[in-house]
Parts: structure tokens; C-alpha cells; sequence
């Protein structure tokens, strides 16, 4: 694309060719900008899927697929991965591993098909080893290993605008997968001035490490447009923030939300001349940011109230503090009036992060590569659970019976279970064809791979979640006829028995 000197000269030319009458471009007008949009995910998380038990959950292949389908249609999109995408931890529960390689390979085919551009590199990819990352890897300061593959700094061309990304990774998260990483700020100093040499447009920087490294990285290693923080991303379902955003002189910073429960969105407007991008804030960001002046300004007000009844209070301080207020309602104001601040000229952008909701409903093609998954994960755990049997009950231990033993006796408090939800949990899971599934399984049987308990493939005396779930395992009660009440029984379980094991926020309301 032409520099702004390049289009004056030409508009010069355009003015001395047209007849009088006509209007040619001006000479300090600015080329026509293109617009992009880049999304961006941080920590993925081997996460395919939110858990269904949740009205409301965040996060879905096939969801985020709609989401893109639809920029699509209006710009040109490219998808950036932070790293980390492939698996939830760096260890693998052997018994899942069959079941999380499956996974795996799925994020790995359908990202690719949604516009992925580049990925960085996180520990939780490394899991199967180097040769299980699957995707080209960005991670300029990472020494080659076998398996691994790694890409250099490069320029994608998105609708005509040229993107540079480089990745650099915390040198202690490969660490423990036995590669040698340099200084990702050395690294970062280097791609950014090849990716500059190259004259890109826009220049994106994939950064597995935490938001206080990035910050330090961006301020040693300046030139960079846009930072994905890839590592420590929030985690909405426990109550964190959506995002965090921040930035460092002509730097922007950013880090959705874990799991693809959030992504971020840069509506990027350039028109291929030099110059730092603007943040023209746009509406999403300024409501945001409105309902955070609203909470300042209350507790402000709140202060301003008490200090007036307090004789000793300095005027001079109070003073202040009502000049800051004003200010906080003029910035208010000016959001409200104007959300959109996009410069005269030059280069700008809007950054959002967009939930990832139910809403957006669900892309087909992603949607069927998803239930493939579950059928091939139901046939691949069936097999290895064909001859398991459930685990005996010691002789000198307890154990779980179901809670046909436990109707004998307490035929009313099973009646009453009977009409509740948590009997009929495991007709959810058979549902949508993920009984089979060890994510899910746990929670919607009793006593699984416990003495006694429920085995996958072998579930019926142990079905749905039972008495025994709350109330502990019962078979040597059971065995006395219910004379004798053993410590593993309680009538008033514990709120940790439902909230550390099942009813988690990521799991259920």
C-alpha cells in the first residue's frame, strides 16, 4: 500500500488533471483505510465444549465457528491462538489419555479450517511431548526440537493488509518439556525489527507469559502494535473478569478469557502508512467503561457525603476530590455523547472481547465434527472399559450399595430422591451420547472407580446420583441392618461434599 507522502504527490497530479468544476482528492486527505478484524484466544484449554449442566456457560468450538462465520461476511478475519490450545494441564490422567489425544487432534483440524493464522506455544501443549504440539508453533525463542514445529516471524496477508506475528514463550514453561528457551525479549527486539524490515502493516506479538511479564516485555522490547497475553487468562466461571486489557506507551496488551469462554476482537482500520494505531475505544468498551465510572463515582459521592459532616476534614483535599468527581462525570458524559473516538486520520482500531454465549448459536459443520468426537470417544473408552469390574468392598472398609438398599429402610427420603434431578442424571449424559465420556461420568453416577461404586460401562446399581453421594457409603451400615452408624456416614453432609466435587462454578449454577 502507498505511504501518505506517495498518495499527496498523487494527489497532487489528480488536482492538475481535473477540469475546473471538478472535485479531485485533496492533497492532505489520507488514503482510504481497509478494515480487518483479528481475533484472538488465550488458553483454549483442550476445552471443545462448556459443561451442559450450566443455564448459561461460556465457550464452544462450534459457537465460536457462527462468530467467525459472520465477521467473515463483513471483513476479512485472521484467528490468533495464545498458546496452551491443546490440553487443560502439561500431565495427562493416563486413564484420559486416549480421550484427550482425540480432543486434541479435533482443536487441531477445526481451528485451521476457522482462519487460524498462527499459534504461540504453551507447557499444556506439550503434554503427549514435541511431537504431540500438532500445530506450527510460534515461539522465536525456543531452540528447535524433534517433532517440534516451529514457524518464523511472519507476514500474513489479511485482505491486502499485511500482519506480522512473532511468539515468544517464559522460558520456565517449556522447561519442564526438556526445551532450552533464550531471552524472549532479545527475541522479541529481533522479530519486531525483521517484521518492520518487512513492512508490516500491523504488527501482533503471541506472548505465553503473564500479564506483569508482557508489560515488562513490551517496555523493553518496544514496536509492537498488539500483544496476546497467552498465559494466566482469566476464568470467568470463577468469578473473574472477562478480560484485561492494558497498555504500554504505543502498545496495546490483551488477554480474554480461558477455556474459549471469551475472545478477543480488534476491528483493525489501516491504511498501510506508518504511525501507531489509535484506540478509538467504540461502544462495547465505552459502556464498560461507563459502568465502572458509575461505581467510582458512587463510592466518590459516598466519601464526599461523610467528609461534609466532618468538621476536621481537610477543604483543600475535599476540593480535589470534588474536581475528580466532576471529572469522572465529564468523561461519563463524553462516552455516552461519543463511544467512538476515531481519529481524522491515521491508523485506529476497536478492541472487544466478545462472550462466547449460547446466543450465537452453533455452526453445523463444527457442531458434526463435535459429535463425531463423542462417538469416537465412547467407542475408544468402552473398549478400555469393557473388562474393568467395580472395585470390591474391603472387609475391614465401607464401600457403596445403591440406593435400592437404602429403600428398605428409608423408603420415603428415596421416594423423595426420585422426584429430584439428581436421579435421573445419568439419562442426561445418555442424552447426548456422552455416558461414556470420563469428563462428564463422575458427576452423574455414584461412587465412581470406588469400592463398590460405578465403573465406566458398568453403572446400573450405581446410576444417577444417589444417597450414597451425600451421605457417604453405606455398606457397613447396610450390613448391620442399620444398627451400626459408621464415620463415613453423616445425615447433614458437608456444603464441600456438593461444591469442591461437582457443583463447581464451571459446572452448574
Amino acid at each position: 500500500m502507498r505511504t501518505q507522502a506517495g498518495w499527496g504527490w498523487l494527489s497532487a497530479v489528480f488536482l492538475l488533471a481535473c477540469p475546473p468544476g471538478r472535485t479531485g482528492r485533496n492533497a492532505a486527505e489520507t488514503p482510504r483505510s481497509t478494515t480487518i478484524s483479528v481475533f484472538m484466544l488465550a488458553e483454549l484449554g483442550g476445552t471443545i465444549e462448556p459443561c451442559g449442566c450450566n443455564s448459561s456457560p461460556l465457550g464452544d468450538l462450534a459457537r465460536l465457528a457462527q462468530l467467525l462465520r459472520a465477521e467473515q461476511k463483513e471483513h476479512p478475519v485472521l484467528l490468533l491462538d495464545g498458546g496452551s490450545t491443546l490440553f487443560r494441564a502439561a500431565q495427562i490422567d493416563p486413564a484420559r489419555q486416549r480421550q484427550e489425544a482425540l480432543k486434541a487432534d479435533l482443536i487441531a483440524r477445526v481451528l485451521p479450517e476457522l482462519g487460524l493464522g498462527a499459534a504461540g506455544l504453551g507447557p499444556s501443549d506439550l503434554a503427549e511431548g514435541t511431537l504431540g504440539a500438532r500445530l506450527a508453533r510460534q515461539a522465536a525463542n525456543v531452540r528447535a526440537a524433534a517433532g517440534l514445529v516451529l514457524e518464523p516471524p511472519k507476514i500474513i496477508d489479511v485482505g491486502g493488509v499485511r500482519v506480522g506475528v512473532f511468539g515468544v514463550v517464559d522460558p520456565e514453561h517449556v522447561a519442564g518439556a526438556s526445551l532450552h528457551a533464550s531471552d524472549p525479549e532479545d527475541a522479541a527486539r529481533s522479530a519486531i525489527a525483521e517484521l518492520r524490515q518487512k513492512n508490516a502493516h500491523v504488527l501482533v506479538g503471541l506472548l505465553h507469559m503473564d500479564m506483569r511479564h508482557a508489560r515488562l516485555l513490551a517496555r523493553h522490547a518496544p514496536g509492537a502494535d498488539f500483544l496476546l497475553v497467552g498465559q494466566g487468562a482469566p476464568d470467568p466461571s470463577r468469578g473473574q473478569a472477562l478480560f484485561r486489557y492494558d497498555r504500554v506507551d504505543s502498545t496495546f496488551l490483551l488477554q480474554p478469557a480461558n477455556q474459549g469462554q471469551v475472545v478477543a476482537r480488534l476491528e483493525l482500520h489501516t491504511t498501510g502508512a506508518p504511525g501507531a494505531f489509535v484506540d478509538a475505544i467504540g461502544t462495547a468498551r465505552a459502556q464498560e467503561r461507563v459502568t465502572e465510572l458509575d461505581k467510582d463515582m458512587a463510592k466518590l459521592t459516598a466519601q464526599l457525603a461523610a467528609w461534609a459532616n466532618d468538621p476536621s476534614a481537610d477543604k483543600n483535599f475535599i476540593a480535589q476530590k470534588k474536581a475528580a468527581a466532576d471529572q469522572l462525570k465529564k468523561e461519563r458524559s463524553e462516552l455516552l455523547a461519543t463511544p467512538l473516538r476515531r481519529p481524522s486520520q491515521g491508523n485506529w482500531f476497536v478492541a472487544d472481547f466478545v462472550p462466547v454465549r449460547h446466543a450465537l448459536g452453533c455452526d453445523r459443520a463444527v457442531q458434526a465434527q463435535k459429535q463425531e468426537y463423542d462417538r469416537s470417544v465412547a467407542e475408544a473408552n468402552l473398549a478400555a472399559a469393557v473388562h474393568k469390574e467395580p472395585l470390591p468392598i474391603p472387609e475391614d472398609g465401607v464401600g457403596y450399595v445403591g440406593a435400592e438398599e437404602c429403600a428398605f429402610c428409608h423408603k420415603a427420603a428415596v421416594a423423595f430422591w426420585r422426584t429430584t434431578r439428581h436421579a435421573h442424571a445419568w439419562q442426561t449424559l445418555v442424552d447426548v451420547n456422552k455416558q461414556y465420556d470420563r469428563e462428564c461420568i463422575y458427576c452423574h453416577v455414584t461412587g465412581f472407580e470406588k469400592p463398590g461404586g460405578a465403573v465406566l460401562a458398568k453403572t446400573m446399581h450405581a446410576k444417577d446420583v444417589q444417597c450414597e453421594m451425600c451421605h457417604g457409603p453405606a455398606s457397613r451400615h447396610v450390613a448391620q441392618d442399620g444398627k451400626e452408624k459408621p464415620r463415613s456416614l453423616t445425615l447433614r453432609p458437608a456444603r464441600d461434599v456438593c461444591f469442591l466435587s461437582c457443583h463447581t462454578p464451571e459446572h452448574s449454577d
